[in-house]
């Protein structure tokens, strides 16, 4: 018992850890591109609370961000590094309304947006009519097969009542 509490309160602590650096880099990509394009706080924190980024222009202002600092060879003076931005390596851009999740790295990128959940709701969707379909074919295929058999019932039984009386009729002649 208490090795399988240790495993649950590890996975949870790493579970934990995995969403706060998650969260915290999605705030962090949002400053470092609000405070690029100098927009004021009030506006950043109204931006936040309704969660509208428009994500492609973020992505490619911090590309642009990235691709100034790579390709800056000279020395640099102090007045250099103050102005200096630096962008995480890996970035995760996220959007609510209409989602949009974005996981990058320097080589790969991941995407799921809304066409792709709506995507996959449809094909859903599409699997779930073709089994209902199937299960409404195999139940009328039931239900015939059950009256089928109530109808051989009801001739059985009319059969052996019959035979019944004929038998009696037979003994009663005897």
């Amino acid at each position: 018992m208490a090795k399988k509490l240790k495993i649950i309160f590890i996975s949870l602590i790493l579970m934990i850890t995995l969403i706060s650096i998650c969260i915290n880099n999605i705030q962090l990509n949002r400053n470092i591109y609000c405070n690029d394009l100098h927009i004021k706080k009030s506006k950043q924190d109204m931006i936040n609370k309704i969660n509208d980024y428009n994500l492609d222009d973020m992505e490619k202002h911090l590309d642009n961000l990235e691709s100034k600092d790579q390709n800056s060879k000279e020395k640099n003076s102090i007045s250099d590094v103050i102005e200096k931005v630096y962008v995480p390596k890996f970035r995760i851009l996220f959007r609510t309304n209409p989602l949009d999740i974005r996981l990058e790295t320097e080589n790969y990128k991941f995407y799921i947006n809304n066409e792709i959940v709506v995507a996959f709701g449809n094909r859903f969707a599409n699997i779930n009519n073709t089994c209902s379909r199937y299960i409404d074919g195999i139940n009328s295929r039931f239900n015939e097969i059950e009256k089928e058999v109530y109808a051989f019932g009801i001739n059985f039984n009319e059969n052996v009542q019959n035979g019944l009386e004929n038998l009696k009729s037979e003994m009663n002649k005897l």
